[in-house]
Parts: structure tokens; sequence; C-alpha cells
């Protein structure tokens, strides 16, 4: 998986050893795009969108009875990134956070908006060209502010439906909009699952048809899929816990239900992540087990053979001495009739193998 892989995180990490804290700088494996910013304003009825090239301009394209969300994407100016943080008040350590790709998915509430960072994850053309992005949302009384290293295709879904006018999402506020977004990214975890899931079954079935080339790369490369997927999941349900606990004043209670919502979504998905990897543990048993029970079977037919060559190699090797008096060693019929015993053993030992069917 691109862009969640350990350890390119714990070297784009060091990098930044000794600087200090809250120090902005790019710590990604993507070359920075460049920075683009635009504001969407929206209700019931309008909705607009201008892009921004001059980071002042949004302090007067704040409509105080919209919703407001400035989207930004590419990280290449981090000048301009640092202006909306002294423009909204936003902490240093969160811009710090937003342009590392390998942050840990969390929720901080510092008063006056949340911050909210999460892996999303953007399929590929097979299962494991799935790419990983980190997700940065910032929650205030105005607006809703994201931060991407790329243009994300789930925003552009959720701008979609805001532009159509779709559901409840420009008649809400701005807690239902980060609402909107997460479930989304929630529900894009199912799609990966299913893939898991459908590679799995795939894998099974090789398994039964005894193609087993490349099988244990696949299992390994399945559950380090899952692990990372793990990783991501598992510190959601913080995050939605801590929406649903009533403890910022950011979160209206009228969206309790929402976030409810996503908390079994999330469950569900904690719950399948793992069941898939106790189904990819017991593949690979199997698959061991198979090869096992394969090679016993090699070893049963190798020591047979070897057990009714005893006798034989034995007799063999009475006559091979160069003794000059041995019985029938001048008869004419001497030779023939060591052959005619060695395969009577033969053949009485392999029908007594067969009879107590260790062939």
């Amino acid at each position: 998986m691109k862009g969640f892989d350990i350890h390119s995180a714990l070297k784009r990490t060091s990098k930044k050893f000794g600087k200090a804290p809250g120090t902005l700088e790019y710590t990604g494996d993507y070359k920075a795009e460049p920075t683009k910013i635009m504001m969407y304003s929206f209700d019931s009825e309008n909705f607009s969108e201008n892009e921004i090239d001059d980071v002042q301009e949004l302090k007067r394209e704040l409509p105080k009875d919209k919703i407001n969300w400035i989207r930004l994407h590419g990280f290449r100016d981090i000048s301009k990134i640092r202006q909306i943080g002294e423009m909204f008040d936003i902490n240093s350590l969160v811009l710090e956070d937003t342009l590392n790709p390998y942050q840990r998915a969390k929720v901080e509430d510092l008063g006056n908006y949340l911050y909210i960072t999460l892996k999303v994850f953007e399929g590929g053309k097979t299962l494991y060209d799935i790419n990983a992005h980190q997700m940065n949302i910032i929650l205030m009384d105005n607006c809703v502010i994201t931060l991407n290293e790329s243009k994300e295709p789930y925003l552009d879904i959720i701008f979609e439906r805001v532009k159509r006018n779709e559901g409840r999402i420009r008649t809400k506020g701005h807690d239902y909009f980060v609402n909107a977004v997460l479930d989304l990214i929630v529900d894009s975890y199912f799609i990966v699952l299913e893939g898991v899931s459908d590679n799995l079954e795939d894998l099974e079935k090789r398994l039964r048809e005894k193609d087993i080339k490349d099988f244990v790369g696949s299992v390994y490369d399945l559950r380090r899929l899952l692990t990372s997927v793990r990783r991501a999941i598992w510190p959601i349900r913080d995050i939605i816990a801590y929406l649903d606990s009533g403890a910022s004043r950011l979160v209206s209670d009228g969206i309790k239900f929402y976030i409810k919502d996503i908390y079994d979504h999330t469950m569900h998905l904690v719950e399948t992540v793992e069941s898939l990897r106790d189904v990819t543990a017991s593949l690979l048993d199997l698959h061991m087990t198979d090869l096992s029970n394969r090679m016993n079977e090699i070893m049963k037919t190798l020591t047979i053979i070897a057990t009714i060559f005893i006798p034989l190699t034995f007799i063999v090797g009475v006559y091979g001495m160069n003794f000059k008096y041995m019985p029938m060693l001048d008869e004419p019929w001497g030779y023939p009739l060591v052959w005619v015993v060695m395969i009577l053993i033969a053949a009485l030992m392999f029908l007594y193998f067969k009879k107590k069917d260790w062939m």
C-alpha cells in the first residue's frame, strides 16, 4: 500500500530530527503539488465558489449566515498554509501535523476549533495499488477547512453533493458537513475490505485446486494491507466517540444521531477487519498444513521403497563377497534363483504394505 508504509514514515519523520516543534515542513512521499485554495459558501438556496489567490481574501469571503468550506490541496507553498494558520489562529503544532501524511488518526479540541485527521484510501487498478492519503479537517464556528497533500477524490464527491443540493448537507450546519465527510471516508473502508474478502475467496479456491504459485506472497500482501487498514480504523473509533460525547461545543446535539450511525459503521469495520485477519491466518495455516502433509506422503513413499530394497540389498551384498566357496556359485540355476527370490520378497512386502493401507 502506497502512502502507509511504516518504514517510509520513520524515514521521513527522522528528517525533522533536531528541528523546533511547529516547524512547517512537508514530509510526504508524493511530490508536493501546487497549492490551490477554493472557497465554497452555500445554504439551502444559494451556492458560490471562488478560487483564492490571496489568503487575505478569506476574511472578506466568509458570510456569517452560510456554510463556508475552505478547501486547500497541494503543499508546495507552505507560506499560504502558515498565513491561514495565523488568520484563523490555528496552532503551529496542528499545522505541522497537517503536513505529516503519516500522522496517526486523532481528534484535538482546542476550544475555538476541532482538528481531525484520519487516513483515506484511494483504490487503484488492483487491490495492491491502493493509495493512502491523510485527510485533515478543521471545524470552526464559521467555516470548515480541509487540507490535503493532493486533490482528494472523496472531497470531489462531497463537492458534487453540495453543488446538486443532495440530502441535508446544505440545510444543516458546519458540524453536519464534517459528519458527511467522515461518513463518506468510513464507508470507503468497506470498499477496501470487500476487495480483501474477494481476494481471500480467490486464494481459498486456489488452495483447493492446488494452485499455490506465489500463494504465500499473496497471503502476506493481504495481511500487510489488513494491518494497515486496522491501524487506520482503530483510532477512528476514538474520534467518533469523542464527537458523540458532547465534550465539544462545536458539535451540536442535532447531529448526534448521525454520529452514532458512523460509530456503528466503524465498529462493523473493526469486526470485519478482525474476521478477515483470522481468515488470512487460517488460510496460511491450512497451506502450511497441506505442505506438511504432502511432505509426509513423499517421505512415506520413499521409506516404503527403501524398506523393500533392504532385504534385496542384503542378498546382493552377501553374494557380492569374494569368497571361493559359496553355495550355488557353480550351479547354472543359481543366478535365476536369486532373482526369483528377490522378486518374490519384493512382491510379498508390496502386498503387505498394500494390505496395511500404507500405500
